[in-house]
C-alpha cells in the first residue's frame, strides 16, 4: 500500500512538472526596449561659440543614473548639430530639431541610435509634434518678418518633408490637442494670435487672439491658459473667446512657462515657481519655491512639472554646463545635477 501510494506520487508529480514547464515554455519574456527608458531627456541647446553643438543628458526617474551626451555616446563622430532647440517624440523614435544646422536629427528614442536626417527644406526649424503618423514642424525662415513663416508636414517613414504650408503669421511652439494643432505666433514679444491648424485638410481653420506678445500657453479640457509677463487669460478653446483675465502685481513681473499638472497652475517669475488654481481669478500668493541664480535671463532656462515633480534648468553663462534642480510640488528640494551647455528642455522617455 506504501509503495503504490508512492508510486502514484510520484507520477502525479512528473505530470504536474511537465505541465508547469510546457506552461512556462508559452510565457511571454518582455524584451528591454533599451538603455533609456523609464528616465528623462534633457536637451542642451550648446553654446554660442561656432564650433559648439547641443548634447543631450539622459536621467532616470530616480534621479541616481545620470548619462552625459547620450547621443555622441551612441552614435559615434556624429552630432546633433548648433542650436539644439527642441525634441518631440513619436511611438517609436526621437526628433531633436536643431535651429542654426537648420535639420532634425531622428533616433529610437530607447536606444538613441540614429535612424535618420532630415537636412533640406528647413528654414530656421523650431518645434514639433507628431499627429496622425506626419510630423509639423514650425520654421521660423526669417525671423525679422512673420511673411514667410511655415509648417513642414514630415512623412515620418521616408523621413521625408512632403509639402510646406504658409501660415501668414509667425510659427514658433507648436502642440496638438483633440485632433488639432495650436501654434504660437508670437516671436520676441511681437504677435498676439494663436492659430489653430487642422492636419486633416492641412490647413489653417481659425486663429485666436491673445495677450500682445504672450510668452506660453497650455491647453487643459476646454480652456487655452496663456500666459504674459503681466497674467494670465483664458481663453474658450472652441469660440476663442476670453473667458476671463488675471493681472498680476509687479511682484511676479517677468512671468513665463506656464505648466498644468493635477488642475494646478505652476509658472515661473524670476527665480521663482508659483502656483494658482484653476478657477481662480485673484493673482498668485508666495513662491512655493525660489533658487539662486546670477545668470539673468537664464534663470529658469527650462521648467516641467510631470510625475508630481518640479523640474528647473538653468542655462549659465551658455558657455560652461549647466545644471537642474528637482523638487516636489510642494517646493521641498531634492538634487542638483549638472547636465551640458544651455539646458532648455525636459522631455520625458516613460
Amino acid at each position: 500500500m506504501k509503495f503504490g501510494k508512492l508510486l502514484l506520487f510520484g507520477i502525479s508529480s512528473v505530470l504536474l512538472l511537465n505541465s508547469c514547464s510546457n506552461d512556462d515554455d508559452h510565457i511571454a519574456v518582455t524584451e528591454p526596449l533599451g538603455a533609456y527608458v523609464n528616465g528623462f531627456f534633457v536637451l542642451n541647446k550648446g553654446g554660442e561659440d561656432s564650433t559648439s553643438t547641443g548634447t543631450v543628458t539622459y536621467i532616470s526617474n530616480n534621479l541616481q543614473e545620470v548619462d552625459q551626451k547620450v547621443f555622441a555616446t551612441v552614435n559615434v563622430e556624429d552630432s546633433i548639430g548648433k542650436n539644439a532647440q527642441s525634441l518631440f517624440f513619436d511611438d517609436n523614435n526621437a526628433y531633436i530639431i536643431s535651429t542654426d544646422t537648420n535639420m532634425i536629427t531622428v533616433m529610437d528614442r530607447y536606444t538613441f541610435r540614429k535612424v535618420g536626417r532630415i537636412d533640406t527644406g528647413l528654414s530656421a526649424p523650431m518645434y514639433g509634434v507628431v499627429e496622425n503618423g506626419k510630423a509639423y514642424v514650425t520654421n521660423l525662415a526669417d525671423p525679422e518678418t512673420n511673411e514667410d513663416d511655415y509648417i513642414a508636414v514630415i512623412n515620418t517613414q521616408r523621413l521625408q518633408i512632403e509639402k510646406k504650408i504658409y501660415v501668414d503669421d509667425y510659427a514658433e511652439y507648436i502642440t496638438a490637442d483633440d485632433g488639432l494643432l495650436y501654434i504660437k505666433n508670437v516671436v520676441s514679444g511681437s504677435g498676439s494670435k494663436i492659430s489653430i491648424f487642422d492636419p486633416s485638410v492641412d490647413s489653417i481653420v481659425n486663429r485666436f487672439t491673445a495677450k500682445r506678445g504672450y510668452n506660453s500657453f497650455e491647453i487643459f479640457r476646454n480652456t487655452i491658459y496663456v500666459m504674459s509677463a503681466g497674467g494670465l487669460q483664458k481663453i474658450d478653446k472652441a469660440t476663442g473667446a476670453v473667458r476671463s483675465e488675471t493681472v498680476f502685481s509687479a511682484i511676479h513681473a517677468g512671468a513665463s512657462k506656464i505648466d498644468i499638472e493635477d488642475e494646478t497652475i505652476y509658472f515661473t517669475a524670476g527665480n521663482s515657481v508659483y502656483t494658482l488654481p484653476l478657477v481662480t481669478t485673484e493673482g498668485p500668493g508666495e513662491p512655493i519655491l525660489s533658487y539662486d541664480s546670477d545668470s539673468g535671463e537664464r534663470a529658469m532656462y527650462a521648467f516641467e512639472v510631470e510625475n508630481d515633480l518640479i523640474f528647473i534648468a538653468d542655462g549659465g553663462d551658455l558657455i560652461s554646463d549647466g545644471f537642474i534642480e528637482v523638487y516636489t510640488t510642494g517646493g521641498e528640494f531634492l538634487q542638483q545635477i549638472q547636465v551640458g551647455v544651455g539646458p532648455n528642455g525636459f522631455y520625458f522617455n516613460d
